[in-house]
């Protein structure tokens, strides 16, 4: 805590914490995400396909 306060900031409380990180629901989001872009590079005939369907 010492070196914190040589350079005049302080640590986050929980609550900001969770502000910061963007919660539950932030991190569930980010996961789903980078999920669906992984997916879609790794299978592009599947992701093309899918979205001719919905053309």
């Amino acid at each position: 805590m010492k070196n914190l306060e040589n350079y005049g900031v302080l640590e986050l409380n929980a609550k900001e914490i969770k502000e910061t990180d963007g919660g539950f629901w932030g991190t569930l989001v980010g996961a789903l995400l980078a999920y669906a872009i992984i997916d879609a590079v790794e299978n592009q005939d599947d992701f093309w396909d899918g979205v001719e369907y919905f053309i």
